[in-house]
């Protein structure tokens, strides 16, 4: 059972930062191409975004450490 919820942690984590790089990407995309002032998330989502996906990482890593 530790097994399974520790590759699921490890899913989730992988999962989350291709969203985070996902989002900016397009957003990047988007604003390079077709206009400037667009954004996906206002305000400061994106960061908050960015700042929770990263603490989850690390703690999952602190969690499934040996």
């Amino acid at each position: 059972m530790t097994k399974i919820v520790s590759w699921l942690s490890i899913i989730v984590a992988v999962l989350s930062a291709l969203a985070v790089a996902g989002i900016i990407g397009a957003e990047l995309y988007v604003r390079w191409k077709l206009n400037q002032n667009f954004t996906f998330l206002g305000g400061d989502s994106l960061a908050a975004l960015i700042i929770a996906s990263f603490g989850l990482i690390l703690g999952l890593s602190f969690v499934h450490r040996k």
